[in-house]
C-alpha cells in the first residue's frame, strides 16, 4: 500500500521543530527543597513533569493501542495533598475492557537532609463507575506530606482504536514541563484538535529511525509526533463557567479514517448530514421512535385534552410523562432497553423518556424531532468535526405554528418548556431527514427571585426581627423546589445567610403548582448594630450578594450564567419609637448593555422606610472582553445593596 498517512493538524503550520528536552527539569533534591512554585507562590502543588506516549502493536487479531505515562508532582501546601490521590480513567464495552498495568510509584520526603523514599504498594484501590462505558481506578500515594515529591507511572492497553488518549496540558495547578508523543502507523488516520491555545512550546514530527514494521504484507515505519508545552500556568476558574474542561489547554484525538492493507478504506468522519441520516436510520432511533409513536397512539386517544390547541396538547402530554414515568438518573443519547421495558417499569434513562415524549407528541399530530446536544460539563461541540461522541443527551423539539419548542420530560418538578439547565451549552443538532440544522439551546425567558422583608429593629433586645418571603419563578423556582424536596438542609443553608437565625418554621406555597411562582415564607432574627446613640440597619439582611463573584484581573473565556436572572429586594423597616432616620442610601438608576440596576429609598412617614432594589442581566452568556465592565457592574450591586440605614435618637 503506497498511501501516505495523513494527519490533519491546522494549528502546527508555523511551529518550530523541537525535540523534547528534559535538561531544564529540577532535580529531585531541588524539588524537595523548593518552598513555593516560581512565578506562582499561591500554587498548592505543581506538576514538574508529565510525559506520555501512545503507540500501536500488532497481534493475531490486528492492532491494539497502548498508552504510557510518567508524572512527577510537588506538594507545596496542605490543600495540595489531594494531588497524592491518583485517578486513572479506563474504557470498557462489549469488545472488552482496557487493562491498566505496571503501576509504579514512590513518594519522596526530605528528612534531616536525607531523601527518604516510600514506594507505592497498591494494596487498596477502588474502581468507580462514571457512566455506561467509563470507570476510574483510584489509589493513594503513600506518606504524602507538605513538601513531598510524588512520582507515578502506569501503562494501559486497549482494544479500542478510536480511543487514542487525549492529553491535558493544563490543570488547576501549574505545569513545568509536559510532553506527549504519538507513534502513528499508516493504517489509522486521526484528526488532532488543539483547545485553549493556538501555539505549543514545541512540536516535532519525524519518521521512526528504528527497525521497520510489518502488517498485512505492508512494510512501514511509525511516524512520530511530539507535542510539548512548558511553564503552563494554573487554570484559575471562577464562577459562571459551563465547564473548566472546555477552556483548559488540551489535545484531543478523533479517529477519522481506517486504511486496510488490501487498499480499501473506511471513513469514520463523514458529514453532519450523513450523521443525521445514520442516526435516524439506526435501530436505536428509527425503530424506537416508530414503536413509540404506535404505542403512544393508544394512550393519546384516551387523554381528555382541555383544548384542541397544539400548545395545550403538548403541555398535557409532557406533564403526563413527567407524572407517570421516572428518570433513573442515566444521562445518555441512546435507549439502553426496549420500549416494552419502559412501559412496563415506568422508569428509564433520559433518552428513553424523551424519545417516548417525541412519540407521544407525534401521535397527537404535533411535528417533533430529536435534538442531540452536549450537557454542561460534558464539553463543547466542535462543529467543524462531525463526530457522534460529542453528544451525550437528547431532547424533543416540537414545532407549534412557526415556533420551535424545546421539551424534556425527565424532571417532574419542572414547568412546561423548562428543559434541564445543564442542557444550556451553546447548541444542539436537530435530527431531520432534510438536512443537518443547528439549534441554539438557551432559555429566552427571565428567571426571577423577589425578596420581601418586613423588619422590626428593637434597640432594647439589640436585634432585628423580620418576616421574609422569597418568591421565585423559572429556573430559580426549579432549583429551590428540587432542594426543598431532596436536601432540606442544603435548602435552608442556601436561603439563610449566616447572619440570619430562623425564628419559626419554613412554609412554602405552590410546591406542586409548577406553572406558578414558588414561595418560601419564614421569620428570622439578626443582630442589630448599635454605635452610641445610632442604630445601623442592613435593609436586605445579607440576602443580596455581599461580595463580587468575579475575582480575577482578567478572563479569556466567556462568563456563562446558565440562564438570564433578575433579583429584586423590597424591605420595609419600622423605625423604633424615639428614633428617626439620620441617613439612608441614595437612589440609583443604571442601564447599559450588560443589564440594569434600580435602587430607591422612600421615607413613607416618620416611622417607616421602604427600600426597593433590583438588578438584572440582559444575557446569559457574556463575552470575555466585557469582563472588566461586568466586574464593575457587580461592584456597584455589592456596594449599593449593602448600604445601611442609620437612625439616631431624636
Amino acid at each position: 500500500m503506497k498511501k501516505q498517512f495523513l494527519i490533519v493538524m491546522f494549528f502546527i503550520a508555523s511551529l518550530p521543530a523541537m525535540r523534547a528536552q528534559n535538561n531544564d527539569l529540577a532535580s529531585l533534591n531541588e524539588a524537595l527543597t523548593q518552598k513555593q512554585y516560581p512565578g506562582d507562590p499561591a500554587a498548592e502543588a505543581a506538576i514538574l513533569s508529565d510525559v506520555g506516549r501512545s503507540f500501536f502493536e500488532s497481534g493475531d487479531e490486528g492492532f491494539s493501542l497502548y498508552f504510557e505515562r510518567k508524572t512527577r508532582v510537588k506538594i507545596y501546601k496542605k490543600a495540595g495533598l489531594k494531588w497524592g490521590e491518583i485517578e486513572i480513567p479506563f474504557y470498557f464495552a462489549n469488545e472488552g475492557i482496557e487493562r491498566i498495568y505496571d503501576i509504579i510509584g514512590a513518594t519522596y520526603n526530605l528528612e534531616d537532609g536525607i531523601v527518604k523514599s516510600t514506594p507505592l504498594a497498591i494494596d487498596k484501590k477502588l474502581e468507580e463507575k462514571v457512566d455506561k462505558n467509563w470507570r476510574i481506578m483510584k489509589f493513594a500515594m503513600p506518606n504524602v506530606k507538605v513538601s513531598s515529591v510524588i512520582d507515578v507511572s502506569y501503562k494501559i492497553s486497549s482494544p479500542y482504536l478510536f480511543n487514542l488518549r487525549s492529553w491535558d496540558f493544563q490543570y488547576k495547578i501549574p505545569i513545568k514541563y509536559s510532553e506527549y508523543r504519538t507513534c502513528m502507523n499508516p493504517f489509522y488516520e486521526y484528526i488532532y484538535i488543539l483547545q485553549g491555545t493556538n501555539q505549543l512550546s514545541g512540536f516535532n514530527s519525524f519518521v521512526d529511525p528504528g527497525m521497520s514494521r510489518h502488517f498485512g504484507g505492508i512494510e512501514y515505519h511509525d511516524m512520530i509526533y511530539e507535542f510539548i508545552m512548558k511553564d503552563v500556568p494554573a487554570f484559575r476558574d471562577e464562577t459562571f463557567i459551563s465547564s473548566a474542561n472546555d477552556y483548559m489547554i488540551k489535545l484531543n484525538f478523533q479517529l477519522s479514517k481506517i486504511h486496510y492493507p488490501t487498499g480499501g478504506e473506511r471513513k469514520i468522519m463523514s458529514t453532519w448530514e450523513n450523521l443525521v441520516k445514520e442516526m435516524l436510520g439506526s435501530d436505536g432511533y428509527a425503530g424506537y421512535l416508530s414503536d413509540a409513536e404506535k404505542k403512544a397512539k393508544a394512550i393519546v386517544d384516551t387523554m381528555k385534552f382541555r383544548s384542541t390547541d397544539p400548545l395545550e396538547k403538548a403541555k398535557a402530554i409532557e406533564r403526563y410523562i413527567k407524572d407517570n414515568f421516572s428518570w433513573n438518573g442515566d444521562v445518555t443519547k441512546f435507549p439502553d432497553s426496549s420500549l416494552k421495558e419502559l412501559l412496563k417499569t415506568k422508569r428509564g434513562n433520559s433518552a428513553q423518556i424523551n424519545l417516548f415524549l417525541i412519540g407521544m407528541l407525534k401521535a397527537a399530530g404535533i411535528e417533533t424531532s430529536p435534538v442531540l446536544l452536549s450537557t454542561r460539563g460534558h464539553g463543547k461541540i466542535f462543529s467543524d468535526y462531525p463526530f457522534l461522541h460529542f453528544f451525550n443527551y437528547v431532547i424533543a423539539m416540537a414545532k407549534v405554528g412557526e415556533d420551535l419548542i424545546p421539551l424534556d420530560a425527565t424532571d417532574p418538578l419542572s414547568n412546561f418548556m423548562e428543559i434541564p439547565p445543564v442542557c444550556f451549552n451553546d447548541k444542539g443538532l436537530l435530527l431531520k431527514k432534510e438536512n443537518a440544522q443547528w439549534i441554539t439551546i438557551n432559555n429566552p425567558g427571565l428567571s426571577n427571585s423577589t425578596y420581601v422583608l418586613d423588619l422590626q429593629p428593637d434597640p432594647i433586645k439589640e436585634n432585628v426581627s423580620g418576616k421574609i418571603k422569597i418568591e421565585t419563578t423559572g429556573y430559580d423556582a426549579l432549583k429551590l423546589r428540587e432542594q426543598y424536596q431532596s436536601n432540606f438542609k442544603q435548602f435552608k443553608s442556601d436561603i439563610l445567610p449566616s447572619t440570619l437565625t430562623l425564628a419559626d418554621s419554613i412554609k412554602t406555597n405552590n410546591l406542586s403548582q409548577y406553572e406558578k411562582s414558588f414561595e418560601v415564607n419564614f421569620g428570622a432574627n439578626t443582630p442589630l448594630e448599635k454605635v452610641e446613640d445610632k442604630l445601623i440597619i442592613s435593609p436586605f439582611c445579607n440576602l443580596s450578594i455581599t461580595e463580587n463573584p468575579l475575582k480575577g484581573v482578567s478572563r479569556s473565556y466567556p462568563i456563562d450564567m446558565n440562564y438570564k436572572k433578575e433579583k429584586k429586594y423590597i424591605a420595609t423597616i419600622q423605625i423604633p419609637k424615639g428614633y428617626k432616620v439620620f441617613s439612608k442610601p441614595e437612589d440609583l438608576k443604571l442601564s447599559n448593555n450588560l443589564g440594569a440596576i434600580s435602587f430607591t429609598t422612600e421615607i413613607i412617614d416618620n416611622q417607616t422606610v421602604k427600600i426597593i432594589g433590583s438588578y438584572k442581566f440582559n444575557n446569559d452568556v457574556i463575552n470575555a472582553d466585557q469582563y472588566y465592565e461586568l466586574k464593575g457592574f457587580f461592584n456597584k450591586i455589592v456596594d449599593k445593596f449593602n448600604e445601611k440605614v442609620i437612625c439616631i435618637k431624636g
